[in-house]
């Protein structure tokens, strides 16, 4: 009898200056996407607001409420990503910067080491290259 369980595996890219490049371009794209948002959001709110306003009195707060939380929620994702691009910024050539911790299926069959299976895994990436797997 056995059993799969899931297991953490850690991947870490190696910085080169292609992969500060792209993940910068990444996150540039979408802070222009956020900022298109936001302006689509408050020519749109402006717009609502008023005809409910004028249809329905009682409604507008709450309408104006949930349009500010939306707003809210817009701009924390944006500083989130302008943090991410400092930090990007900051990274130096060669060093390693976790890109996330990944569960992934692992046999578990009577007889095993729990402990050595397990245990966390890594995969070391280089510009969309896997070049280790450490276990």
């Amino acid at each position: 009898m056995a059993l799969i369980l899931k297991r953490p595996v850690v991947v870490r890219q190696v910085v080169t200056e292609t992969f500060k490049q792209r993940t910068l371009q990444e996150i540039d794209e979408s802070l222009r996407q956020i900022g298109e948002s936001l302006e689509r959001l408050e020519f749109q709110a402006r717009r609502l607001v008023a005809e409910v306003e004028r249809e329905r009195p009682a409604q507008a707060a709450q309408l104006r409420e949930r349009l500010q939380e939306e707003r809210r929620r817009q701009e924390a994702v944006r500083r989130e990503l302008l943090a991410k691009r400092e930090e990007v910024l900051r990274l130096e050539l060669d060093s390693l910067y976790t890109v996330g911790t990944y569960d992934t299926p692992v046999q578990l069959e009577v007889g095993d080491r729990f402990s050595e299976k397990m245990r966390r895994a890594e995969v070391l990436v280089r510009d969309d290259v896997v070049v280790a797997i450490r276990e």
